[in-house]
């Protein structure tokens, strides 16, 4: 039996609410009075909301654009439950209401009520409406409100959130669950047990009042770093293992997991429930490392956005290779760290290879269209970009993947690029490229001196099998 971390929750009749249908500011769902907060449904729902699967991108846009402009989301926010996946991915612009602004906090470990489960380092979006209905009950002052505005805009986020998170978690420490809650059917339609509730409030009380702290957490390099990440773990301690999980979760996100890992490991050290924590510890960086191996990043990757996606992964490489020098960290761990960075690793340098192979297929062309003429200052322009982002990833990426061989691969492609450049007007531009992506004096003496050119099936980069 996992230990209680600090006081439950009293229960009690003293608070009854629903969420109110005629509720300002686009409540979450409406909740029937019989069934204080219970999870929302509406009569054909379900069949439009599996219909946005096959809509256009354009066409879900414009739907969560409706949505977002009713004067009372209500159940309509229920319908975009199936696409949220879709959304997260074109992050079309939206407006920040009062409600979504109370939520915010919780934004990364909200997940589906279909695939939540108990123990899960997250909280279902079916527990939204009926904590709406807590924290903002009929009868009671409302919750400070704000007009809509930019979702993006992070000062909007911090001036108008902080004083709500704040008297949010206030409201939500008072709170006695309502007894409706304990009634199985209740249970049922909102796909959460009892005993998970009790862990929840008291977590999501944790996640509002330190809200803002995790959005203004200092970075790495900064001295106060090391004592906030250790303040929020220690308030998280004290209001059981999953609020302790959730915030684990939370700082993952916002720093490498390695140095959350080691203050965390620390703390556990020193406490009584030391072993409860530990295994919170190890579920976060398991959950975390699920994360990475569901997400895109080990996907193969377009070569027309190569030079970005290659980027972009460079940080995940420098925490995955940060936890694989951590010591005394359980087996299970240790070997699953060790075959996602093989698998991350094979996937970048296929990218790698095909978005160089990409760019020498682009200058080839930008010669051959340009004739006798100059070639196009645009082309240029682009093709120095991208070769310098390869550049710069295949250093960094030398660093942590000792079995992958980036050099060879450059060289072979400055190789190509000479060899496609001699005795034509492409040649200074081959000279310019090589000398971006650091191909090498022999490329450049292929350029001077035609007589020394290779062959081209020399020069073209090989496959790995």
């Amino acid at each position: 039996m996992t230990p209680e971390l600090g006081p439950r929750l009293e229960t009690g009749p003293r608070l009854e609410t629903g969420v109110e249908s005629g509720a300002p500011d686009g409540a979450v769902a409406d909740a029937p009075a019989t069934m204080a907060g219970s999870a929302p449904r509406l009569p054909g729902t379900r069949g439009f909301g599996k219909a946005l699967h096959g809509v256009s991108n354009a066409q879900l846009l414009e739907v969560t654009r409706l949505i977002d402009n009713l004067p009372n989301r209500s159940q309509a926010d229920v319908l975009l439950e199936p696409v949220r996946h879709r959304l997260a991915a074109l992050r079309p612009a939206r407006r920040m209401n009062r409600n979504r602004l109370l939520f915010t906090p919780f934004d990364s470990v909200l997940v589906p009520t279909g695939t939540w489960r108990p123990g899960a380092l997250a909280l279902p979006r079916s527990l939204l409406a009926p904590l709406l209905a807590l924290l903002d009950p009929p009868g009671e002052d409302p919750l400070p409100r704000a007009e809509p505005f930019d979702a993006d805009d992070p000062l909007q986020v911090d001036r108008n959130g902080e004083p709500l998170w704040q008297a949010a978690a206030d409201r939500l420490a008072r709170c006695t669950i309502p007894p409706a809650w304990y009634e199985p059917a209740w249970q049922i339609r909102s796909g959460i047990p009892i005993r998970m509730l009790e862990h929840m409030l008291p977590a999501a009380e944790l996640v509002l009042r330190r809200g803002m702290a995790l959005r203004a957490l200092p970075s790495p390099q900064r001295p106060g770093f090391n004592a906030a990440v250790t303040r929020l773990l220690r308030e998280a301690a004290q209001r059981g293992p999953l609020a302790w999980g959730l915030m684990l979760t939370l700082l993952f996100e916002r720093a490498s997991p390695y140095l959350i890992v080691g203050q965390a490991v620390a703390l556990a050290s020193s406490t009584r429930i030391g072993a409860t924590l530990q295994a919170g510890l190890d579920r976060a960086v398991d959950e975390w490392l699920t994360r990475i191996a569901q997400s895109r990043l080990l996907q193969p990757g377009d070569e027309a956005d190569g030079p970005a996606l290659l980027t972009d992964r460079l940080s995940t490489m420098q925490q995955i290779a940060a936890l694989r020098r951590m010591m005394n960290r359980p087996i299970r761990e240790q070997r699953r760290v060790a075959s996602l960075s093989q698998s991350l690793s094979a996937v970048n340098r296929a990218l790698f290879e095909r978005t160089l192979t990409s760019r020498l297929q682009r200058f080839e062309a930008a010669v051959r269209d340009a004739a006798c003429g100059e070639v196009d200052a645009g082309s240029v322009a682009a093709l120095e970009e991208d070769m310098r982002s390869l550049r710069l990833f295949a250093t960094n990426a030398a660093r942590l993947e000792e079995d992958q061989d980036y050099s060879r691969l450059i060289e072979v492609a400055s190789l190509s690029l000479a060899t496609s450049a001699v005795n034509t007007t492409g040649a200074p531009v081959a000279r310019r490229l090589i000398g971006v992506l650091g191909g090498g004096d022999r490329a450049l003496q292929i350029i001077a001196s035609p007589q020394q050119q290779i062959p081209a099936a020399a020069a073209k980069p090989a496959s790995r099998t």
